[in-house]
């Protein structure tokens, strides 16, 4: 590991830690692991400052952020920063700034013949793209359903829930959703299909999964063991039924006792309130637990029989696919999938690869958890001959409802090459918050449930306590309502 040696003058009125300080001045490629209030956008700032004070160029920088504001934000903070640069400054402009998307709709403007496209393409944005996605899928099922196969008549009839085919229509966006995050939609959806075709390589990959979340799921059942004898507690008759339970070898689960948990409320303060939370959270686990072990134990439906219901679900895709293509072209609109898909093409092109390569010597990646495998595809070629600097924190991985998943970023922890730092120290909250959320997750959280050995690598420290520890009462107060599902409501209540 190179190091800076001179800690650079701007750095010297600013208290960072040291983990900070090896964030900002280290030299060669980087990962960081930044976990809430970190202060890791400020290292980014930092870092960034210590290069173009340096002698680099504006335009050498490439800077990913998530969101527009956080990219704005940047910007502002770059330039207040450099307020006494005025030859710096002047060039703020060139800076490559802004999210995954805007960043690569910025190059496939400037590279359109790569990829035979207009220039001018406008971008929708997700619900216009929902909209006519759904639109599509609407009318390729109206249409079948006027000349239906027996196939797709089976298919229609498993799905069909309240006498409505919502099901199979949200199936299809599902798959298309998928399969366009994948680096190659075409070959995803055609080994889909193959792997049905192919019954024993499926239950052989099936058994893997399945073998793996059981143990993962014995491990979370046992480290709840261990939390509950630290504050007196015993679950373990509980322990032994569910590890039946997930073996199958019991059919039913007795219901929670306090009494034979022995909970005593006679108990001092502290450990009285520690066993209540760890009582309630074991509760909540136990229906977790009980999901998915009813799952898991599930016998696998043979996959030949399945077959004409995976090539027809994957037919209907296709054509669904088919047909939002065609209304985009209509349009003349692009959608952020496509954005991805068309970046990828443009560094497939070695003359284009070539001209942007060469532009790019420092990459700057925020958020790495929350990206998928066609975004980690583009983003390790665009890094290819550049420095990079990747941020991200495996426990703020919230946006796998869009296909990101925190594997990639998993991975990157895993690599040799790329030199490591956890930013831990909080400057947010209270110490009080810390040591509470610490002791939630510490005893829970690991490396096979929530990606991170959270006891070992993750324990917030620092705290701020400029915070005050209370706060007025605010004149209104709020009420929590449960809702039943379909109950009817008075809207004036």
């Amino acid at each position: 590991m190179v190091v800076v040696s001179d800690c650079l003058s701007h750095l010297k009125h600013m208290n960072f830690t040291n983990e900070q300080l090896l964030a900002i001045n280290t030299e060669g490629n980087m990962l960081v692991s930044a976990s809430a209030g970190s202060g890791k956008t400020t290292v980014m700032i930092q870092r960034i400052l210590r290069l173009l004070k340096s002698g680099v160029q504006m335009n050498e920088i490439f800077v990913s952020t998530f969101t527009n504001a956080s990219a704005l934000d940047m910007r502002t903070k770059l330039k207040r920063e450099l307020i006494n640069y005025d030859s710096i400054v002047d060039n703020l402009h060139q800076a490559s700034i802004g999210t995954f998307h805007s960043l690569c709709s910025k190059l496939i403007r400037k590279f359109f013949y790569a990829v035979d496209i207009d220039p001018d393409f406008a971008l929708m944005d997700e619900k216009e793209s929902d909209l006519i996605l759904q639109e599509c899928i609407e009318q390729i099922v109206q249409e079948t359903n006027r000349n239906p196969t027996q196939d797709y008549l089976s298919l229609y009839n498993v799905l069909l829930l309240n006498r409505t085919d919502r099901a199979l229509r949200q199936q299809i966006a599902k798959i298309y959703y998928f399969s366009r995050t994948q680096v190659n939609d075409s070959e995803w959806l055609l080994k889909a299909s193959n792997s049905h075709a192919k019954p024993q390589n499926f239950i052989v990959e099936y058994q893997k999964k399945r073998e793996s979340k059981l143990q993962s799921l014995k491990a979370q059942l046992l480290q709840f063991q261990e939390l509950a004898r630290q504050v007196e507690l015993d679950f373990g008759i509980y322990v032994t039924e569910l590890l039946d339970f997930l073996d199958g070898r019991a059919c039913t689960l007795s219901t929670l006792s306090k009494k034979k948990c022995k909970f005593c409320e006679k108990t001092s303060g502290f450990i009285y309130n520690r066993q209540v939370e760890v009582y309630e959270q074991f509760k909540d686990f136990k229906l977790y637990f009980k999901s998915k072990a009813e799952k898991l134990n599930l016998e696998i439906c043979d996959p030949e029989l399945a077959l004409p219901f995976v090539l027809e679900i994957l037919r209907l895709t296709e054509l669904s696919a088919q047909r939002y293509e065609r209304k985009k072209q209509q349009v003349a609109k692009l959608d952020f999938a496509d954005i991805e898909h068309k970046m990828l093409k443009v560094l497939e092109n070695s003359d284009t690869r070539q001209l942007i390569l060469s532009e790019i010597k420092y990459l700057f990646v925020d958020e790495y958890q929350d990206i998928n495998p066609l975004q980690d595809k583009i983003l390790s070629m665009l890094g290819q001959n550049a420095q990079i600097f990747i941020v991200g924190d495996v426990k703020q991985s919230i946006y796998s409802f869009r296909m990101c998943d925190p594997k990639f970023f998993i991975q990157k922890l895993k690599d040799s090459t790329l030199q490591q730092v956890n930013l831990n120290g909080n400057f947010r909250s209270r110490i009080e918050i810390l040591d509470f959320v610490n002791s939630v997750f510490a005893p829970v959280m690991t490396t096979d449930w929530g990606g991170a050995d959270y006891s070992q690598d993750s324990m917030l420290s620092g705290g701020n306590n400029s915070i005050p520890a209370s706060f007025p009462i605010p004149s209104k107060s709020a009420v929590v309502c449960k809702i039943v599902k379909n109950e009817q409501i008075d809207a004036s209540q």
